[in-house]
Parts: structure tokens; sequence; C-alpha cells
């Protein structure tokens, strides 16, 4: 972190787990191998966040670059783990709190650019937006209601999907 706050190094781990034939909905959450399940490290990203402009302290930008950590092939036994193509993302960030602090608003829009070769993964060559809307509601110390919206575009720049 920088003296000012406004400029923050990372690094980006992501652990996935996936189930297949009927497993409970909980299942993933057990992050265990097998003919049903699948999970593992698939990919590590460096990453910059900073706060752009300093009298909007609530607003920022975080960028990276993912890279793959798995050798297999994206799909084993059937079960998909993740994709196998390099993602560069830039994720922007505000949040807003009332000044009575019972409501807070919380906006991202993530953009991601899939790259890498055409085999390695199903969405390369493609760039992905996700918006998002977190409002969460405080009546009581003790009490939040939550109202999430979010929504992803997957859009094929030269990779034949649609």
């Amino acid at each position: 972190m920088s003296d000012s706050n406004r400029l923050n190094l990372g690094l980006l781990l992501e652990y996935r787990s996936n189930t297949i034939n009927g497993k409970g909905i909980l299942a993933p959450f057990a992050f265990e191998g097998g003919s049903s399940n699948r999970a593992g490290l698939t990919s590590i990203a460096p990453a910059i966040k900073f706060t752009p402009i300093k009298k909007w302290e609530r607003f920022a930008i975080q960028s990276s670059i993912s890279f793959p950590l798995f050798s297999e092939a994206e799909t084993v036994n059937g079960i998909f783990l993740d994709q196998k193509g390099k993602t560069f993302q830039n994720r922007f960030f505000y949040d807003y709190l009332a000044p009575n602090g019972t409501v807070q608003i919380y906006a991202e829009v993530n953009t991601q650019y899939n790259f890498g070769k055409k085999e390695n993964s199903f969405a390369n060559d493609s760039f992905g937006v996700s918006p998002g809307l977190f409002l969460s509601y405080f009546p009581s110390a003790s009490t939040t209601f939550l109202l999430l919206a979010q929504h992803y575009n997957l859009i094929a720049i030269n990779n034949g999907f649609s």
C-alpha cells in the first residue's frame, strides 16, 4: 500500500471446485477430487488497485492479468474446472454510505479480455462485461437487507462461438 492509501499491489488466487452426477448443493464446498468432483488452484493474477482521483476516494480501479495454473484440459471426466487461457481484467468499484449509515450502495463493473491460443480455452479472443449493483439497508445494528443485481455478457471477437 502506498503512503497516500491510493495504490495497492496484490496477488489474486483463484481456487475452484465443481461437481457432477447429482451431488448435493453443498458438495462443491468439500473441495475434494474424485470421479464426480474436481477442485484446485486454477489461476494466479498479479494486480494493482488504485484511486485515480484523489477527491473521489470511494472510486477505485483494479487491473490484473491472470495466468492458468493447471495443465489438464478444461473438462476432465465431464467436469469443467476453469478456462486455460489468460485473462486481462479491469474492475471499476464505487461505494456510497448514506450519512445516517442506514443505506450502502456498492457498484462494480468488471471488464475482461480473454486471450491466448484458441485450443487452450473456449473463451479466448472474447470480451466480457459484468456490471453489478449491491444495495444494503441496515434497519438496526443486527439486521441487514441486501439486494443484488449482477449480469455477465460474453462477446465473441474472433473465436467462432456465439
